[in-house]
């Protein structure tokens, strides 16, 4: 806890709180203490200026070593950070081309299957058109060997007609013949 918080703040702990049990009392107490924003703005301006005149009075040669120490961590830091970053947008990069190249390919395929679909359906078309075509005259046969069909079949009865009239005439004729026959053979 104590190393933590020296690290942190770089203020070390009195030896009473470097216990687990008087840490926590202490991190607790802490947390309950109600502060005023405006309080905690004037501590901080006071701390800036007491680290201000600590670091003027250090030796220059040792601040600014610490300066350049502090400057070659954060500028390391930035450097993995950077790196990080790279490697992230070059895996992004991989993965986008990949995507891209499958949504590449599935167009593809959609384009082929329309051009497909397409020929398909130009065909079907014309071959809905051949039928429609071939319906057309088939019923247009239709009605004209049903009108032919009509015609011949009045024209049929009209003969059967005739040749029962002419039956029924012969018939008659053939009566008054065998009557005149018979009257005649009577007469004798």
């Amino acid at each position: 806890l104590s190393s933590g918080i020296n690290a942190e703040y770089g203020v070390s702990l009195p030896k009473r709180f470097m216990h687990k049990k008087q840490g926590q009392k202490l991190l607790s107490t802490a947390a309950g203490v109600k502060l005023k924003p405006g309080k905690i703005a004037v501590w901080e301006a006071e701390f800036d200026t007491i680290q201000d005149k600590k670091r003027s009075l250090q030796d220059p040669v040792r601040r600014l070593e610490h300066e350049l120490k502090q400057s070659m961590e954060a500028n390391h830091r930035l450097e993995q950070e950077n790196d990080m970053l790279v490697q992230h947008l070059t895996q992004s990069q991989v993965n986008m081309r990949h995507q891209l190249d499958d949504l590449e390919k599935r167009n593809l395929d959609l384009k082929r299957d329309m051009t497909k679909m397409t020929s398909s359906y130009h065909e079907t078309v014309e071959s809905n058109a051949a039928l429609s075509a071939e319906i057309l005259r088939t019923k247009n046969l239709y009605h004209s060997s049903l009108i032919e069909g009509d015609d011949e079949r009045a024209r049929h009865k009209t003969t059967i007609q005739e040749y029962h009239n002419i039956c029924r005439a012969l018939e008659e004729r053939h009566e008054k013949e065998k009557q005149e026959l018979k009257s005649r053979s009577y007469r004798k």
